[in-house]
């Protein structure tokens, strides 16, 4: 490379202007000389690389550690929780709550706009049942041949004129059912129910594959005429009878929903 007077270098064979960092000329591919002291920039020797901090290591190790063990008790949680099944039958329903009583051992939907009570120290479930006749009267006829028979939730329509579905649905559990079976259950509602009130009978399985009795029955209460389903889920120390019911006059028009209602309760069981 050649340096004119006013400092601006140049390619010694085709004169053309080149850059003081260039190895060969861009133009004519000339190679240039490397002349120390002419302006050229000097390369930049990198550093000598620097030591590990053995802090910074123990620091990150340790947050390593402590993201593994938050991640652990994570999975842990998840796996203690109990498992639920889904019904592959049952339409979607959307605004439907899940409700899980407060033992922790079954759930159930509920409709929109559905409410709920369980039974508590207050006993306001208790004066709930006995101010409604049809929730009375929803239990029979096994109110009359057990004597443990206790309610332990309650939902019911918040708005009996709202566009919400009408009626109620009980969980009552007893432990003396556990010696009626499925198809005991059946022959109970045929001999104790007037035909011309028991629609139908039947036994069926639930979500888990295990036999449970049905019927729908009709109920007289405070001269109103009800349709009620009744179902028998065994539990591991006692039946739980669920109910579902609602005016005659609006049964028929939600009968199905009252079948996926109380198909939608299941026992809580901890994961295997």
């Amino acid at each position: 490379m050649e340096k004119e007077d006013s400092g601006e270098l140049r390619c010694e064979n085709c004169r053309q202007s080149v850059l003081p960092t260039d190895t060969i000329c861009w133009h004519c591919g000339w190679r240039l000389p490397t002349r120390p002291g002419d302006g050229a920039a000097a390369l930049a020797v990198p550093e000598a690389a620097q030591p590990f901090s053995l802090t910074a290591v123990a620091a990150y190790a340790g947050l390593t550690a402590l993201i593994i063990l938050l991640l652990l008790v994570v999975f842990r949680a998840l796996g203690s929780y109990p498992v639920i099944l889904l019904d592959p039958k049952a339409p979607i329903k959307p605004g439907w709550q899940p409700v899980t009583d407060q033992r922790q051992t079954f759930t159930l939907e509920i409709p929109p706009g559905w409410q709920w009570m369980e039974d508590d120290m207050n006993g306001r479930l208790d004066k709930r049942l006995a101010a409604s006749p049809p929730m009375t009267a929803a239990l029979k006829p096994w109110s009359e041949l057990v004597d443990d028979l206790v309610v332990r939730l309650m939902a019911e329509a918040a708005d009996a004129d709202a566009e919400q579905l009408p009626g109620f649905v009980l969980v009552a559990f007893s432990s003396q059912m556990a010696q009626v079976s499925p198809e005991q259950m059946t022959a109970v509602w045929t001999n104790r129910v007037a035909p011309e009130d028991l629609l139908s009978v039947a036994v069926q399985e639930d979500l888990r594959g295990q036999a449970k009795g049905t019927a729908v029955l009709a109920v007289q209460a405070a001269n109103e005429p009800w349709i009620c389903r009744q179902e028998g889920v065994m539990g591991d120390d006692g039946r739980y009878l669920v109910v579902g019911c609602a005016p005659l006059e609006q049964y028929e028009e939600h009968a199905r929903e009252y079948e996926i209602l109380l198909s939608s309760f299941q026992l809580l069981q901890p994961p295997s």
